[in-house]
């Protein structure tokens, strides 16, 4: 962690926290925050539009977004370019042979019948046999011929490390698809991905699903459906971004993009924590077009089903979030090479990051009733926004749970997913602060996989 990146956090933070102070205390300074917290059920409203109409576009083939004054446009590619699938696996032994057989059975195929795609599986430094375990699968299925194992032996830990050190150079036509190791496909997952991303979408991604814990207790299944959950919501938030301009993001798993999208992004960010989100935001502010959500293509993942799992999880991705924003989100947003919506799209996303560290020091340095006020009323702004993009989300997206139950079940699950993306008001600040104070480069910790997960449905 640079000096530079420490001293910016610091800042960063500190202003947040002194804004909070002064919201609680100032009589102006509490109206406009008051005012500002008002719109957030407003930008709601837009979202959940924009994601109906992106919705609605997708079917008619014209939800492509205009092109951006200043900054190049990928069109549609001349030539198909050839598609390689990416599985970087570290110590991943017990699922890497479900994610090759899904692979084996795609139905994007040559005249001749073999697969119509490569599939490299990065075996990263694992100890479990992760390597040996993948190289029987393939063999065993018979796909030697378009698949393989590369190991990686040395460098930075993470994804992103991975993927830099060992996918090939890419022809800008070209298409490279990255899955987890648990990740589970249907048999057109391949091809209907790579179609998306050769109609004019310099970079797509799958919907994510959470797969069912085999013979698991109530508390998995419930952290299982409110992860389903969140990613629906997500996806909704996330295609509403899209369609307004916005830098809509990469979520990891599933995530597909062109070659010469990869070019004008710099590479695969080989430093990052969250090696996603830096590359979406790397590819919107170097092409003016965010990640288009594929709403209708589902990759499913593993769920995290051990509660100290989960939150070492979730300070992961809020330090990369906070990472990616002091590395390319603040420097660019007096850019003007980037347009004044997706400027806005990015400063309204990465504020959220600090809204925590705000109500922090609102609690902190406020006085009396204003200082309630102003707590209360940006809570129940946030609340009302969040619990419509949720009641929304799941009657648009879910797969029947909720929409078959009626209103009332979708709104208790709202309710319950509202009161779960609180957890982020927590951990958010925990991650600013370990930025400001922490001289060493935050390092990726695995997420524990295992068997014993099915797809309930699809």
């Amino acid at each position: 962690m640079t000096d530079a990146l420490r001293a910016r956090a610091a800042a960063v933070s500190a202003g947040a926290l002194l804004a909070g102070a002064a919201a609680g205390r100032s009589q102006m300074a509490s109206r406009l925050t008051l005012a500002a917290a008002a719109s957030v059920p407003a930008i709601a409203v837009a979202l959940v539009a924009a994601g109906r109409s992106a919705r609605a576009a997708s079917r008619r083939r014209d939800d492509r977004p205009g092109p951006v004054a200043g900054l190049p446009r990928l069109g549609p590619p001349s030539d198909p370019g050839a598609v390689l699938v990416v599985v970087p696996a570290r110590d991943e032994a017990s699922v890497v042979p479900d994610v090759i057989a899904d692979l084996s059975r795609q139905d994007l195929r040559t005249p001749d019948g073999r697969l119509g795609f490569e599939v490299r599986l990065i075996d990263d430094r694992s100890t479990d046999g992760t390597g040996r375990v993948a190289r029987a699968a393939i063999a065993a299925l018979g796909i030697g011929d378009r698949a393989g194992v590369v190991r990686r032996g040395m460098g930075p830990s993470g994804k992103g490390a991975a993927l830099a050190a060992c996918v090939p150079a890419l022809a800008p036509d070209d298409l490279v698809i990255v899955l987890d190791a648990d990740a589970r496909v249907g048999e057109g997952f391949v091809r209907r991905v790579a179609a998306a991303a050769h109609d004019g979408q310099p970079a797509v991604t799958a919907r994510r699903r959470m797969l069912l814990p085999a013979g698991s207790s109530r508390r998995a299944r419930l952290l299982r459906m409110v992860q389903d959950d969140e990613e629906t919501l997500d996806g909704a938030i996330q295609s509403g971004r899209w369609r307004l301009g916005g830098g809509s993001e990469f979520r990891g798993n599933g995530m597909a993009l062109r070659g010469a999208a990869l070019s004008t992004a710099g590479g695969w960010p080989a430093t990052a924590l969250c090696e996603d989100l830096e590359l979406s935001t790397s590819v919107f502010l170097g092409t003016g077009i965010g990640v288009r959500w594929l709403e209708d293509i589902e990759v499913w993942e593993q769920p995290v089903t051990d509660v100290a799992d989960l939150l070492r999880q979730r300070l992961r991705w809020a330090e990369g979030a906070v990472l990616r924003d002091l590395r390319l989100v603040l420097p660019r947003l007096v850019d003007r090479q980037v347009p004044l919506r997706g400027r806005f799209d990015l400063a309204a996303y990465a504020a959220q990051t600090l809204l925590g560290v705000f109500l922090l020091g609102t609690f902190m340095g406020g006085a009396g009733r204003r200082r309630r006020n102003v707590i209360l009323g940006v809570a129940a702004a946030y609340g009302v926004g969040a619990f419509g993009l949720a009641f929304d989300a799941l009657e648009r997206f879910d797969d029947g749970q909720a929409r078959g139950a009626g209103a009332g079940p979708r709104a208790v699950r709202s309710g319950a997913l509202v009161a779960f993306a609180l957890l982020w008001l927590v951990l958010t600040p925990v991650a600013w602060l370990r930025i400001a104070l922490r001289s060493e480069r935050p390092v990726h910790q695995r997420t524990p996989k295992g068997p014993g997960y099915w797809r309930p449905v699809g």
